[in-house]
């Protein structure tokens, strides 16, 4: 027991505030043995490594897919939830264990801003990236549509 205690204060003074120690103890016929384990918890962080969060424009009634990627996460199997500027909430869609996409729709001005993505590992801690979904894109009618193919077709 008091092997892992010292190996802990000793180790304490090298590591980083994310590191634990874990003690695993078992009996065996009158004799215990213990095992020390020195391990890394981290949360999940975002891979945008820019100062300010991404930025898409879109129009209203036109798809668009975001997709966030976490790095660093230990243990790395995550859940992600996706906050949207309305305040909706949704689940997305998996590329690996480590990254989500969703395809938002915007069907009104309230579905614009910024859109969270929360990564979380069983461990409750969690990271979070940043997209800001901007309008500033049009929605193309057939009619606007057929307008500009014609006028490609006439040079």
């Amino acid at each position: 027991m008091y092997g892992c205690l010292a190996d802990a204060i000793r180790a304490r003074a090298n590591m980083s505030t994310n590191q634990s120690i874990i003690r695993v103890e078992k009996t065996y016929t009158n004799r215990r043995i213990s095992i020390c384990l020195l391990y890394s918890i981290d949360a999940p962080t975002c891979s945008h490594k820019i100062q300010f969060p991404l930025q898409f424009f879109t129009g209203i009634h036109r798809p668009i897919n975001l997709t966030c990627f976490m790095n660093d996460a230990n243990p790395s199997k995550l859940n992600f939830t996706w906050i949207l500027p309305n305040g909706n909430i949704r689940l997305g869609h998996y590329l690996n264990k480590t990254s989500s996409y969703i395809t938002v729709l915007p069907t009104y001005t309230e579905d614009f801003g910024q859109v969270t993505c929360r990564a979380q590992n069983e461990l409750d801690l969690f990271g979070e990236c940043h997209i800001n979904m901007i309008m500033g894109g049009k929605n193309i009618t057939k009619k606007i549509l057929f307008n500009i193919i014609k006028e490609m077709l006439l040079y």
